[in-house]
């Protein structure tokens, strides 16, 4: 029977990728929900241009309200510069975890490869053994017939 004797090590380096994983996994989410704020803000900041565009637009041209929305939108834009800085560390963040998680199955591969390697060595060696075991069987056979001892063989 076949025993790897480095078993515990692959499962606990499968353990260190499956964390890496999950932790990759929660980062790509965390960067995609800031990419999903960045694209909220640039969608709010149009809605209150056109808002702006329409209340420009209309005959009696009321100052406060123009004020408000110019001011919002110069709030909104500098909202949208913050989150797109968000954005950038947050992208940063996955790739560094993507990276951890590539050394890490790398790790893994690496005892996974040892290991496939080893069982063949073990199934050549199985195999050889077997092999002269059935050479035995068949020399002691064959001196038996030469011997004339066939007779008591089954």
């Amino acid at each position: 029977m076949f025993h790897f004797r480095l078993e515990s090590v692959l499962r606990y380096r499968q353990f260190l990728e499956d964390q890496k994983l999950a932790v990759f996994a929660e980062k790509q989410r965390i960067l995609e929900n800031e990419k999903a704020k960045k694209t909220e803000l640039k969608n709010l900041r149009r809605q209150y241009f056109e808002a702006l565009r329409q209340e420009s637009r209309k005959e009696e041209v009321d100052v406060t309200i123009m004020s408000f929305f110019q001011s919002y939108i110069f709030f909104l834009d500098r909202r949208v510069t913050e989150q797109t800085e968000v954005v950038a560390r947050a992208l940063r963040v996955a790739q560094q975890a993507q990276l951890e998680l590539v050394e890490a199955r790398k790790q893994r591969e690496v005892l996974v490869k040892l290991k496939e390697k080893k069982y063949k060595e073990y199934q050549y060696e199985e195999e050889r053994l077997a092999q002269l075991q059935l050479d035995d069987v068949a020399s002691i056979k064959y001196i038996r017939n030469k011997s004339g001892l066939n007779q008591f063989a089954v």
